[in-house]
């Protein structure tokens, strides 16, 4: 009893905080959920984790993991990857551009953390050598965050969203709690329904990424409340998408919305739609399962077209459609599409849509303008054809006047010294 009332005489006078009860809501959550750790405790302040560890196959030798929109609170915090069955290890963080910390392995475990980093909304990209003969790594991923401790108690949320579904653990003040976190496809409190392959759904690498088939990519992650509509704008030059606005029948708290402007038609479309195509698009909306009819109200996007290309290949603005391809017909289908503007340099659209993932910008060439250039060609040629026929006759003319009048001057010179010799010979038969 002594030594208990002497330990906590100890951490009230070197100010070391201890979290005597703590507890997580809700408490079977869905990926893209927030959860609240609150509790109660002494000292000023206490360290909350949350962990989790996913296991990644090894493909050549080598291993890689993608986590996107991880969010990094604002204070005290502490990121951490544990690899083991690795010969190294990267830990890329995409601010402006990638910063990339690394570690060899000791023993067949690799270790990156990073203290203090500065609050906002990362994508992280994990991956190097898998150790001899490995064919699957675990990548165990901590994320420390310091909470203020005000009269006793304190209070804190975090987001799922970049947590896979399954076992993640909480740890507060020493104290660890397991949650299980069910996926959107499984979830029933969500109100969505299982998953396709083409609902829409981003995984951590998406088959295009994974086939290098994506030129540009831009995602944003919002909080999506059930009938309120939700803008999400773009930025990327690269990217003709501008803005996506979407009204959800159910309520998400991290809903990730990710555009990717491909190389080529998408390797998960089996033909090419038709038309002259501007680009080629995925649009990913939330994790799998959420973008279904379902559970979208409606959804419409904004789009721009390039009018230097409308003008290059002969495009009538009119005619440019959003198109969507749906994968149980593999078809393309044209969806509502109407110009609401024009600038210098773009022509701006707006599309409504039921579905998301591939997607193909269309225009038709525009036949009034072939059927003027050839009436303007055709008219060139009659006019060249009828000066090369009147010069053709002027010519003939001229070179039948010539001929004639030399004929008859030949005649008139003949006939001249035909009556000279006449006339000689009379002389000389008088003479005789």
């Amino acid at each position: 009893m002594n030594k208990c009332i002497l330990l906590l005489f100890i951490t009230l006078l070197l100010g070391i905080s201890t979290a005597s009860a703590f507890e997580v809501s809700p408490s079977n959550p869905t990926v893209g959920d927030e959860i609240t750790i609150s509790g109660t405790g002494s000292g000023d302040s206490v360290d909350a984790s949350v962990a989790f560890t996913k296991n990644v196959d090894v493909d050549n030798g080598e291993y890689e993991y993608n986590i996107n929109g991880v969010e990094i609170p604002s204070g005290d915090n502490r990121f951490t990857v544990r690899a083991e069955g690795v010969q190294d290890l990267n830990v890329r963080v995409k601010i402006l551009f990638w910063i990339t910390k690394s570690a060899d392995a000791s023993r067949d475990v690799a270790t990156v953390s990073q203290s203090n980093v500065p609050s906002g909304n990362y994508n992280i990209k994990i991956d190097g050598n898998a150790a001899s003969g490995q064919s699957n790594v675990d990548l165990t991923i901590t994320a420390t965050q310091t909470m203020d401790i005000t009269d006793g108690q304190f209070e804190e949320t975090y987001s799922t969203s970049s947590i896979p579904a399954g076992n993640f653990r909480v740890t507060v003040g020493g104290e660890t709690e397991t949650i299980t976190l069910s996926s959107t496809g499984s979830s029933t409190s969500s109100g969505s329904s299982g998953s396709s392959s083409n609902t829409g759904g981003g995984g951590d690498t998406t088959p295009d990424v994974a086939n290098g088939n994506v030129d540009a990519s831009e995602s944003i992650t919002k909080r999506v409340f059930s009938e309120m509509p939700v803008e999400y704008q773009f930025s990327h030059s690269s990217i003709p998408v501008r803005l996506i606005n979407i009204t959800s029948r159910i309520t998400a708290m991290e809903i990730p919305v990710k555009v990717e402007v491909l190389d080529d038609t998408s390797v998960m479309v089996k033909n090419d739609p038709s038309g002259k195509i501007y680009k080629h698009l995925n649009i990913w909306v939330g994790n799998t399962g959420f973008a279904v009819p379902e559970n979208i109200n409606s959804a419409t996007i904004h789009f721009r077209v390039d009018n230097d290309w409308i003008t290059d290949n002969d495009i009538d603005p009119d005619t440019i459609v959003l198109m969507h391809y749906e994968d149980t017909t593999d078809e393309w289908t044209k969806l509502p599409t109407e110009q609401v503007s024009k600038n210098e340099q773009y022509t701006n659209y707006r599309a409504s849509t039921p579905h998301f993932s591939p997607f193909a910008i269309s225009g038709q060439i525009d036949q009034e303008i072939i059927e003027n250039t050839t009436d303007d060609t055709n008219s060139i040629n009659e006019s060249q054809n009828s000066t090369v026929n009147s010069s053709n006759f002027t010519d003939s003319n001229s070179t039948g006047e010539t001929d004639n009048q030399s004929f008859y001057t030949n005649v008139w010179i003949f006939g001249l010294i035909l009556t000279i010799f006449v006339g000689i010979i009379i002389l000389k038969m008088r003479r005789s």
